[in-house]
């Protein structure tokens, strides 16, 4: 990560994204979150992967602590036809 973090407690929800390494949150996502201070927001992952996400939202709860974590959302390549429609059927969960 280049450059400062900024100070994520001023919102309601951040959206994480990244891509899954060997079925957990990749390097550069894991750095951001133990860069982050629990707090109110709320954090919610999303994922791209090539259908082995394994322990992707458990490797990122464990990473943020105590802030609460939303479910997330992963999508393969094969999910393309129909990645619109699951963002948007997430999304409407927060």
């Amino acid at each position: 990560m280049v450059g400062e973090l900024p100070d994520v407690s001023n919102y309601d929800l951040v959206l994480v994204g990244g891509p899954v390494w060997s079925g957990e949150v990749s390097t550069p996502v894991r750095s951001f979150l133990q860069q982050i201070t629990p707090s109110k927001t709320k954090l919610a992952p999303f994922y791209t992967d090539t259908g082995s996400a394994d322990s992707y939202e458990k490797d990122f709860k464990h990473l943020v602590g105590t802030s609460q974590v939303v479910k997330g959302l992963g999508l393969t390549g094969s999910d393309w036809d129909t990645a619109e429609k699951a963002v948007v059927d997430w999304s409407e969960n927060f």
